[in-house]
């Protein structure tokens, strides 16, 4: 410690004196503070050079070993006297690193490197895997609006909050202000300068202004006729972004999903009704070939929740579901893709096709849940899906409990034999379960009457009843991470009977009544 920091504790010390010196009280205080601060660290320099210039003498001089007891040669002093040191805390002598040891080559260790050889510079390494490529539609740039534009319309979004909110389309310039309201809105998503917040550009539509439409009105009718018609201009509107960077087509395909011509109103007695038209778009997105499958999944997700919550008619329904099980042929698409399109017939209440009236939709599932070649989580979903669509009175459900009994089989026997797929056989598992039993009390069948799963269906109930008892062992050992009882997968498989063999590649084509000439899209 500097004694300037506790001069009243600790008196100042004068190197040149033995004692303590008390200092002047008839001076100023800080005169002997200061001339004291001054002192020490001229002392200090002193010092430190004193060390450093015996040090470097002590380097330059020659080095010679003295034997114990012998005085130090001629010149140096004599007796053992201590090496002269710095200021406190340093050596005298300078460190000096030394390079580090090369390890040796120890013959049959990890460190006998004679055969290795360097790699070749003009090979690839053997793990070597190609990036894919990027979609040419990524780079894609088809701004709608120009900036001067985009500065245009700004202006008047004041007025188009105003006109959303009341919910009026009277006059000529309050629809001409919604069509311009939408177009900024839609004019942002294609910005090729805002890609990273696309998302957020949608919301302002979908979540914003959405649950602001018709705010002032009160009747239900007055509420669905203004919405119907503002889905209806978004609608026109979007659909050509399709054509655009991929990122905008993402957007567009998740925002038609979205678009709701009553809101969520329980006070109000109003419950939530999705806007049916936009399923036609999005369908049209499920037969593009053009569109990837990153796109045709959320074309699929988005129909899901029109089924779900909306109110299309028969033929729009037979037209959703011809779409999906056109898609479903092919085996070689990716899994998620494929799980979406089996959710989104599980919500859809067709039992006939338009062609030959003959049910088919049950056949596509089933095809799907006993096709060894299909993702485990597909067949799953396909099994839940079966616990959801509509049948008709004489469908066979000995036929699908079976199916669903020898899916049970062989997951039990995949749980053994590949263990690591584990996290994914438990998933399929539980869909399992759902082909049953409902999620919650939300999950209803597709005719929104029943909850959803076999055992609420009075004509495959009874049948599939001994099914799930015998299951239920063998999903809670499967979850729990216990060992799958062998009794119950016994007697599981006696109720499974005869196992189906693999279904051609056009098993769904023919159940459908369809051609299976399709091509991977």
């Amino acid at each position: 410690m500097s004694p300037v920091l506790h001069q009243q504790r600790f008196p100042a010390v004068n190197p040149m004196m033995t004692s303590p010196q008390s200092p002047n009280r008839h001076s100023h205080p800080a005169k002997g503070k200061y001339a004291t601060s001054a002192l020490a660290v001229l002392l200090s320099g002193a010092i430190c050079l004193a060390g450093m210039g015996n040090a470097d003498a002590q380097h330059a001089a020659p080095k010679t070993k003295s034997r114990p007891g012998q005085g130090s040669p001629a010149g140096h002093g004599s007796g053992s006297s201590p090496p002269a040191h710095g200021a406190p805390g340093m050596s005298g002598r300078p460190f000096t690193p030394t390079p580090s040891a090369v390890p040796k080559v120890i013959p049959g260790s990890d460190r006998d490197n004679r055969d290795w050889v360097p790699p070749d510079p003009e090979k690839l390494p053997a793990d070597y895997r190609p990036p894919l490529k990027a979609l040419e539609m990524t780079r894609l740039d088809k701004p709608l609006a120009t900036q001067k534009e985009l500065d245009d319309l700004k202006r008047d979004m004041s007025k188009y909050s105003t006109v959303v909110t009341n919910g009026d389309l009277a006059s000529e310039a309050d629809r001409n202000l919604l069509k311009r309201g939408i177009r900024y809105r839609l004019a942002q998503l294609s910005d090729p300068l805002n890609r990273e917040n696309l998302h957020k550009f949608r919301q302002e539509l979908t979540v914003r202004d959405m649950t602001f439409a018709a705010k002032n009105k009160t009747r239900p009718d007055d509420i669905r006729a203004f919405r119907t018609a503002f889905c209806d201009e978004i609608v026109k509107q979007a659909v050509p972004l399709l054509d655009n960077n991929f990122y905008v087509r993402l957007q567009v395909a998740i925002l038609l999903g979205e678009l709701d011509i009553l809101p969520n109103d329980p006070r109000g007695g109003i419950q939530i009704q999705a806007y049916a038209p936009a399923a036609k778009p999005l369908v049209e997105i499920l037969k593009d070939s053009n569109q990837p499958e990153a796109i045709k999944t959320a074309a699929a997700n988005s129909l899901h929740r029109i089924l779900k919550v909306g109110q299309p008619d028969s033929n729009l329904k037979s037209e959703i579901a011809q779409a999906a099980v056109d898609q479903l042929l092919p085996i070689d698409t990716h899994f998620w893709y494929q799980m979406r399109l089996v959710q989104l017939l599980s919500a859809n209440d067709t039992i006939y096709d338009r062609a030959e009236r003959k049910p088919y939709l049950w056949n596509t599932l089933l095809a799907i849940l006993n096709d060894p070649k299909r993702n485990w989580l597909v067949r799953g979903e396909a099994a839940r899906a079966l616990g959801r669509i509509a049948y008709e009175p004489s469908v066979p459900a000995a036929k699908i409990t079976q199916s669903l009994a020898n899916f049970g089989v062989e997951l039990a026997s995949a749980m053994q034999s590949t263990p690591q797929d584990e996290a994914m056989l438990r998933s399929a598992f539980v869909k399992l379960y759902l082909a049953f039993q409902p999620l919650d009390d939300s999950d209803r069948d597709a005719l929104k009457r029943n909850p959803g799963g076999l055992l609420a269906n009075s004509t495959l109930g009874p049948q599939a009843k001994p099914v799930y008892e015998q299951l239920i062992p063998i999903i809670r050992a499967a979850i729990k991470k216990q060992a799958i009882p062998g009794d119950a997968v016994k007697n599981l498989q006696a109720l499974g009977g005869e196992k189906p063999a693999a279904p051609p590649a056009n098993a769904a084509a023919s159940a459908a009544g369809t051609s299976s000439g399709n091509t991977r899209n």
